[in-house]
């Protein structure tokens, strides 16, 4: 007996592997769904379920509950698309009921570059791309044409901030002061927002039937603002305590400007334009500021209605609103600065050159509601606007970090003051247009917002001729509008001749001397602006005024101011002042040498307001 159990024994260890081969095949007809439940995917299967059939355990289709019938709507038996699915490692397809076929990698013609597919079928194949073996080849992925859109300007337009990196370089120990960053506004000015030229363009309804902001009669009279508007005026008096960039031993400061712009907190983004108000001189080794406030006036006007990207337009409250104020330095451009910068001029005139030291932040609802000019005095902030530190902390950490060093220093008070008051109200000089035709959102002085006012005059003058507001027009006048405000060379020259011209104009009203001040009608006013953008709009496509460049480069900047005067007044050889006013015929006959005028194109004096809405979301469009 004991042979025989010894021959058993390899029998039966034989007949346990056969035994655990056939458990599956058992386990899987014991716990098989029922045909009404065959269609939902198993969590262990990672969401593709596969049914095994009780004559072979083989795969079949997820149809109804007979055996196992081959698709061939792809010119491929499924058995075979799922074992080459398997063999490179792949989970076979699902097809649900009711649901679109597989696409596979065989289904695109070899020959074509571009293939209009379906969604499902372009994820269907990006799927496949991705699970296939590395090659260095980029993997597919799902792009966004707004990213790519932005990402191509921001590729063409180079860093931003190219200039300030290498400006940091030269500072005390290699790095600007913790209070110092490049400058937030002057960044979104190179970015092409928030600038002045977009004041005359006015914001289209969501229906694209007209203006929001921009209304006229039938015969071209311009109509007051019917949304609400809040507005006052700011007269920057004071900054004391301003901070230090760390770059005074190293570079001399060429230019010092306060920036502004309104601050929307709710919806993260700035309001209207940004505007620069330089002061008249500075002290304490440019700790102090010191604004001139007859000349310096500002007119703040927001509106209660803005544009916005995805709705159209928008309603704000006057709460979440506030004026950021910056105080920048720029220094002026030395050689060594000159490595990380670009050989072209238009893209260095892209470059940011202002540092800013600290920052203000206004209450815009508080000033709105003064009913008489208040004297107002508001700390000084560094850092990022969502988390500010204050300067006067930084100033008693210092001392208390050296006390018997500023034992004999006078302490700082870092504190910005300026005085605010309503507008409109009696007892206030009048200003030369009405402020209701003003920009509904703007910052502006006084001569710069009459200005502005007289251009949309002229503009709801022009498209009450027209049958529809979005037809294109041609206007010499409004075309070249947006080109003088964008550059500031130009003007200053188009502010001098504008407060040149209405001084004449008031001092003709006015000929009695006791006779109260008149104002010099409307239609004089909107004559003397078409005159002023006539007189300086040659100078936008003459060829001998080289292009604009980084704002620091005194040496080309100061060439280029000279150029731009010698064109518009008459300049005394010995003392270098200048004396008169200068036609624009004068210089473009008798000097037509030195004021190369580039060939006429028809396109320079085209204007239509609905080239925003028919090409929005152009590649290239600026």
């Amino acid at each position: 007996q004991q042979p025989m159990q010894q021959q058993q024994q390899p029998m039966q260890q034989q007949q346990q592997p056969m035994q655990q081969q056939s458990f599956p095949a058992q386990q899987s007809q014991q716990f098989a769904l029922p045909p009404s439940q065959q269609f939902l995917p198993s969590p262990d299967s990672g969401g593709r379920a596969m049914q095994q059939s009780a004559q072979g355990g083989q795969p079949a289709g997820f149809g109804t509950g007979a055996g196992f019938q081959p698709d061939t709507s792809f010119g491929i038996d499924q058995q075979q698309q799922q074992l080459q699915l398997a063999g490179a490692g792949m989970m076979p397809p699902v097809t649900y009921p009711m649901a679109p076929a597989f696409f596979t990698l065989d289904q695109l013609p070899p020959n074509e570059r571009h293939v209009k597919l379906l969604p499902h079928q372009a994820n269907d194949v990006i799927e496949q791309l991705d699970l296939q073996p590395f090659d260095g080849a980029p993997r597919p992925r799902v792009i966004d044409l707004q990213d790519i859109k932005e990402g191509f300007r921001s590729g063409s337009n180079g860093d931003k901030y190219a200039y300030i990196e290498q400006l940091e370089t030269s500072a005390d120990g290699g790095r600007l002061q913790h209070n110092a960053r490049a400058s937030v506004l002057q960044t979104k000015l190179k970015q092409g927002y928030n600038r002045l030229e977009d004041l005359m363009r006015p914001t289209v309804e969501p229906g694209a039937q007209g203006f929001v902001d921009l209304s006229f009669t039938a015969d071209g009279a311009l109509l007051p603002e019917s949304s609400r508007v809040w507005q006052f005026s700011l007269v920057p008096l004071r900054a004391e305590g301003v901070g230090a960039t760390g770059l005074r031993s190293s570079r001399a400061p060429c230019l010092f400007v306060a920036r502004m712009a309104l601050f929307d907190r709710a919806n993260h983004r700035f309001l209207g334009n940004v505007l620069g108000v330089r002061p008249k001189g500075t002290a304490k080794k440019d700790s102090v500021w010191l604004f001139d406030g007859s000349t310096s006036r500002v007119v703040v006007r927001c509106s209660c209605v803005q544009p916005d990207a995805r709705t159209g337009t928008r309603m704000i409250n006057d709460e979440h609103v506030s004026l950021y104020i910056e105080f920048n330095t720029s220094y002026r451009l030395a050689p060594e600065d000159t490595a990380a910068m670009p050989p072209s001029e238009k893209r260095a005139a892209r470059l940011v050159d202002e540092v800013t030291s600290c920052w203000a932040m206004v209450n815009f609802k508080k000033c709105a509601s003064l009913g008489e000019d208040t004297a107002v005095s508001v700390p000084l902030y560094y850092g990022s606007l969502y988390d500010p530190q204050s300067l006067d902390k930084m100033y008693k950490d210092r001392r208390r970090a050296n006390r018997w060093g500023s034992l004999f220093r006078a302490r700082e008070r870092p504190t910005f003051t300026f005085r605010a008051g309503p507008v409109g109200v009696a007892g206030q000089a009048a200003p030369l247009l009405p402020y209701a035709y003003m920009p509904t959102t703007m910052l502006a002085l006084d001569d710069l917002a009459s200005l502005l006012a007289a251009a949309r005059l002229t503009m709801a003058l022009q498209l009450g001729r027209q049958g529809t507001p979005f037809r294109a027009l041609s206007d010499p006048v409004l075309s070249a509008l947006p080109g003088v405000l964008s550059d500031h060379h130009l003007l200053v020259e188009a502010l001098l001749k504008w407060r040149d011209l209405t001084e004449k104009l008031s001092f003709t009203a006015d000929a009695n001397c006791l006779s109260p001040q008149l104002l010099p009608p409307v239609a004089a006013l909107v004559e003397a602006f078409r005159r002023v953008v006539m007189d300086v709009a040659p100078l936008l496509h003459c060829a001998s005024v080289p292009p604009r460049h980084i704002n620091n480069f005194v040496e080309y900047q100061g060439h280029r101011l000279k150029l731009v005067q010698r064109f518009c007044h008459v300049v005394d050889p010995k003392t270098n002042t200048l004396a008169a006013a200068r036609h624009p015929v004068e210089p473009l006959s008798h000097a037509g040498y030195e004021y190369l005028h580039q060939p006429f194109n028809t396109a320079e004096l085209r204007l239509c307001m609905g080239d925003g809405v028919l090409r929005a979301g152009g590649l290239l469009r600026r």
